[in-house]
């Protein structure tokens, strides 16, 4: 290699310890495009926050491996993303029918001995003698098609108080044929002294359990006659609404074979899409396709019916469609049958909404920042982060507030080279120099060889 060769991949090595410096130094604020501001009451470890629905189509990447959460001395804090537990249902209770059942007397093969009150009287039955268990058939008032309540617990209320106690087993059926037992020798009593009452009324079931019939045992012996019986539900949790990102028509709306395309705000991340037809009394046939960018080809993603239609009870539109979790910038709906009319629909993407649990470590003010092309991956699974902890236990946590919208390094970090994408070019280039210095030497010593012969 010659000298200028030399000098020249020196100084392409010398240009290059910038890059590798900014490679191992941690990300800051500046380096994502845009922050929020995050205020915390107390002093709490750990804070959540539901992301901003403007996130989702102002990342770099559609994934969000681009979040971070940084302190007021700018160092990254550690988070989880998760998605939230929804809302839980409130406790509440419903009414059971009760029949009382007639069962057959079972047989005592040995004596049976009793203290029968009020007074002191003992009575000894003789063996043989009959004993019956009072049972009750219980139901619930539910639709014809309609799925049975799912219920956890039983509370009895009887006719009269007194002094007993009793031992009760509960059974559920789905036929009146074959039982389930959910509840085994559980104590109930109503007992009395002077002024003072204790009553013990309620059945815990092991599960939540869903039979249309239940069957309530008493021991043998006497049992109260009951005037009510309630029934705790299961408490149920309703999912978080999803995130909906418009999609806007593209081109006109409609091409010249019916169908009619659309474009996202960004390429997201989606699983489900809402479409609905703009005039009333419709019934849309119709295949979904997507693509990532114009250059790629249409990939498959659903075929349904979307509908708005007018009913008694007002207008009925079709739930969201559901299909693979895909990342998409443009949509095409390509109608089956005679299309939709002048008017092509509404379209909706929609994506679970995500929760964000961070550490709260150092002092604020905190800062959520997104939109980096430099960043990777840096989220914690939950239970790494609380150890242990799922997702519904986010429930506890403080929520921290988020202020409004900042501008931090700009737009052009969506889309500005990552260090490693920087370093690759620059190893790239090297390669070419050393290789163009290589043939300029190769091509300098053939040159000599062939003066020399031709000299001699």
């Amino acid at each position: 290699m010659t000298r200028a060769a030399r000098h020249a991949a020196a100084l392409l090595a010398l240009s290059l310890l910038p890059v590798l410096t900014h490679a191992a130094t941690a990300l800051q604020p500046a380096d994502f495009a845009t922050g929020r501001v995050l205020r915390v009451e107390g002093n709490a470890p750990f804070y959540r926050i539901t992301l901003p629905p403007d996130l989702y189509t102002s990342t770099a990447y559609p994934d969000l491996r681009d979040l971070r959460v940084f302190n007021g001395q700018a160092e990254a804090l550690p988070f989880a993303l998760v998605q939230p537990p929804g809302r839980e249902s409130a406790a509440r209770s419903i009414s059971l029918r009760s029949f009382k059942l007639v069962s057959q007397p079972a047989q005592s093969d040995t004596p049976r001995v009793e203290l029968v009150t009020p007074g002191v009287r003992l009575q000894v039955a003789q063996a043989g003698s009959k004993t019956t268990a009072a049972e009750y058939l219980l139901t619930a008032h539910i639709t014809k098609d309609g799925p049975p309540p799912s219920l956890t617990s039983l509370h009895l209320e009887w006719e009269a108080s007194g002094n007993w106690q009793q031992r009760v087993s509960v059974e559920g059926s789905h036929d009146l044929k074959y039982w389930t037992p959910v509840a085994q020798d559980q104590p109930v009593m109503d007992l009395q002294n002077g002024s003072q009452r204790f009553v013990q009324a309620d059945i815990p079931f092991g599960y939540a359990a869903d039979f249309p019939y239940w069957r309530l045992r008493f021991d043998q012996g006497e049992a109260p006659g009951l005037r009510e019986v309630t029934a705790q539900l299961a408490t149920e949790r309703t999912p978080a609404p999803p995130v909906s990102i418009a999609a806007s028509p593209l081109r006109g709306g409609q091409n010249g074979d019916g169908s009619a395309l659309y474009q996202l705000p960004a390429a997201v991340q989606f699983s489900a899409l809402r479409i609905l037809p703009m005039e009333p009394n419709s019934v849309l046939p119709l295949r979904i396709e997507t693509r990532a960018d114009e250059k790629s080809a249409w990939l498959p993603w659903a075929s349904s019916v979307a509908y708005r239609l007018a009913g008694p009870q007002g207008e009925r539109r079709s739930a969201a469609i559901q299909g693979p979790t895909v990342v998409a910038r443009e949509l095409r709906l390509v109608p089956v049958g005679p299309g939709w009319g002048s008017l092509a629909p509404a379209v909706q993407a929609e994506r679970s909404a995500l929760e964000l649990v961070f550490n709260a470590r150092g002092s604020g003010p905190w800062l959520l920042a997104w939109g980096s092309r430099a960043a990777t991956d840096a989220s914690l699974p939950l239970d790494t982060l609380q150890t242990g902890k799922k997702a519904d236990d986010i429930d506890t946590l403080p929520h921290a507030i988020i202020g409004a919208t900042e501008t931090l390094g700009g737009a052009e970090r969506l889309t500005a080279p990552a260090p490693a994408e920087k370093q690759q070019r620059w190893r790239t280039a090297l390669v070419w120099v050393a290789l163009i210095a290589g043939a300029a030497a190769l091509a300098r010593l053939a040159f000599s060889v062939w003066k020399q012969t031709r000299a001699a």
